[in-house]
């Protein structure tokens, strides 16, 4: 070997096992490594490139962090993707950890969540696609509902049955005694024109008086069967006023001049 190649030594194991590689032989091999090396390294840029990155994105624009007064809260979500078939759905978890919905809810377009109690709760929406790629948002709200005071009731007259009872004992006498009393003035009046005018009202109020006999005793009581009597002494006066009519016209044809 000349002197111009000179032995670039590489001394592995021992003894026998010892083997020697010249430079040249070296940097060609080393040449080489690093060429793999850097082919390999060539060959997986490309395909880590093509590699497609899907991405998913949930946003919630309502129900938003405020204190709703009413019981419709609205409900509006918006996803974007560039998977395929991206599916968004939504549900509303109580501060107790029960949620509104059973089952979660899909969401299509714009609706309604309908809650008729006075408490904080939080919004949940989740989205992801056919390739695997998801995302989630939350948002805490109040609600809030005020009820309309609640009027105060005007007073009334409660009547109990004794109360109602007495009054229509009380009623009833008075127009029983208002009946005697305008019959006795019929009777005892000698005056022509006042007596036509008490028998006439005499006669109204005992058919008043029967009438109220017949509502105050009832149809089933015993004492009801007086409204009759009451009714036959009421036209028996109004029978009388014709009769004092037709005496006085007869009177009047058979009387004669002198």
């Amino acid at each position: 070997m000349s002197a111009s190649q000179k032995i670039f030594k590489l001394n592995v194991g021992s003894g026998k096992n010892k083997f020697k590689v010249n430079r040249k032989t070296f940097s060609l091999l080393f040449v080489m490594a690093l060429l793999l090396s850097l082919f390999v390294v060539l060959t997986e840029i490309p395909t880590a490139q093509a590699i497609d990155i899907f991405v998913t994105d949930v946003s919630i624009i309502n129900p938003e962090n405020i204190t709703y007064t009413t019981s419709s809260i609205p409900i509006n979500v918006t996803t974007t993707t560039n998977g395929t078939n991206p599916v968004t759905t939504w549900n509303i978890q109580f501060s107790n950890d029960t949620w509104l919905y059973e089952a979660n809810q899909t969401y299509t377009v714009a609706t309604t969540a309908t809650i008729n109690e006075n408490l904080t709760a939080t919004f949940h929406a989740w989205a992801n696609n056919t390739e695997g790629s998801t995302d989630n948002a939350s948002v805490v709200f109040t609600v809030y509902i005020q009820s309309e005071p609640t009027p105060t009731p005007t007073p009334t007259a409660t009547t109990t049955p004794e109360t109602s009872a007495l009054s229509d004992t009380t009623n009833y006498l008075v127009l029983l005694v208002l009946t005697l009393v305008f019959t006795v003035l019929a009777l005892i009046n000698t005056d022509k024109l006042w007596r036509v005018a008490l028998k006439f009202i005499a006669g109204m109020f005992w058919m008043i008086l029967a009438i109220a006999q017949f509502f105050y005793m009832g149809s089933d009581g015993f004492l009801m069967i007086l409204s009759l009597p009451y009714a036959i002494f009421g036209m028996l006066f109004w029978f009388a006023i014709l009769h004092d009519f037709l005496s006085e016209k007869k009177e009047r044809i058979w009387q004669f001049e002198d």
